[in-house]
């Protein structure tokens, strides 16, 4: 009984959650909820793991996460935007990962203008997206 109890309870916690966070979500466009969900996804990935091991190295690497493609350079400083042959690519270097926010931030401007290939609004989108971002 007591762990029925239990299931049902965590359960009824997802379901709240989940709506929650839909409801947070409800504000952005559906490209702007894929490109969320996209940054997310990135985040929690093995492949972003690595990056942040050879950032630790200060060892170059470049990563590829379906259709996108990004690339640790060690020696550089900002990042390079760039669309390569069908593959939607950018480049960070070691300031990027200075802090969290500002990783997250720089990850959801790059998705933003890969999706709209335009930078305009792409800050004003990441300072409200990054807190729909799962640390």
């Amino acid at each position: 009984m007591k762990t029925t109890i239990n299931i049902i309870f965590l359960a009824l916690l997802f379901i709240t959650s989940s709506l929650i966070a839909n409801d947070q979500l409800s504000h952005f466009t559906k490209e702007e909820q894929d490109i969320i969900q996209q940054a997310q996804t990135i985040l929690n990935s093995k492949e972003m793991n690595i990056i942040r091991e050879m950032q630790e190295t200060n060892t170059s690497t470049t990563i590829h996460i379906n259709n996108l493609s990004i690339q640790y350079e060690a020696p550089i400083f900002h990042r390079v935007p760039q669309l390569d042959t069908g593959i939607y690519h950018f480049t960070i270097g070691k300031t990027t990962f200075d802090n969290v926010n500002q990783f997250n931030s720089i990850l959801l401007q790059e998705l933003y203008r890969l999706k709209f290939n335009s930078f305009n609004n792409a800050s004003d989108f990441a300072k409200r997206a990054e807190k729909q971002l799962k640390k």
